[in-house]
């Protein structure tokens, strides 16, 4: 899985090369209704839609990659871990062995985001009304702002509207792409 961004700056001395960005992976592999989990990995508010519900994460940052399997009636929860790997100046990658994941990768759905990633491992970034030391800011005075600052959406839809939703208190529901 290679992942590409504008700059890959490494304040945090991560062994990966980078330290900043954490993205999530979510994986759908079979677009049944209650198959896997509508909720995210802990501190990712939102929800998936039902016949979205993923059975794999992944989570990466500049300390590596985990991956989640999600398992009925037990959640998710970590069971491996890679190593990322900087390929350029603006573009790192993860490797995970096929065997890992069931179904074929040309019927799943995904859902890409990415959070900041705070000073405790695996914890976003918070996003408040100002910016912080461990905060972005730009949220709205007495809501809880999610903590996604970039996602991957379908063509009909857009990242403003998807995560703007929490401005009126509504749970946001972040959007699974398949390919064609």
């Amino acid at each position: 899985m290679p992942f590409n961004f504008a700059a890959l700056a490494n304040p945090g001395r991560a062994p990966g090369g980078f330290s900043l960005p954490l993205v999530d992976v979510y994986i759908d592999i079979n677009h049944s209704p209650g198959a896997g989990s509508q909720e995210f990995l802990a501190g990712r508010p939102g929800m998936a839609e039902t016949v979205d519900a993923w059975e794999y994460a992944v989570s990466v940052d500049g300390w590596g990659a985990r991956f989640y399997p999600f398992v009925p009636g037990q959640g998710a929860r970590s069971t491996a871990s890679f190593t990322v790997v900087k390929t350029s100046v603006t573009t790192f990658a993860v490797t995970i062995p096929r065997w890992y994941f069931r179904g074929d990768p040309e019927s799943w759905g995904y859902a890409v985001v990415v959070l900041g990633r705070s000073s405790t491992p695996g914890v976003p970034m918070s996003v408040g009304v100002d910016p912080g030391q461990d905060s972005f800011g730009g949220g709205v005075p007495g809501r809880a702002a999610p903590p996604y600052i970039d996602m991957l959406v379908p063509e009909e839809t857009s990242q403003r509207r998807i995560l703007g939703a929490y401005k009126s208190g509504q749970d946001i529901t972040i959007p699974f792409v398949r390919p064609e």
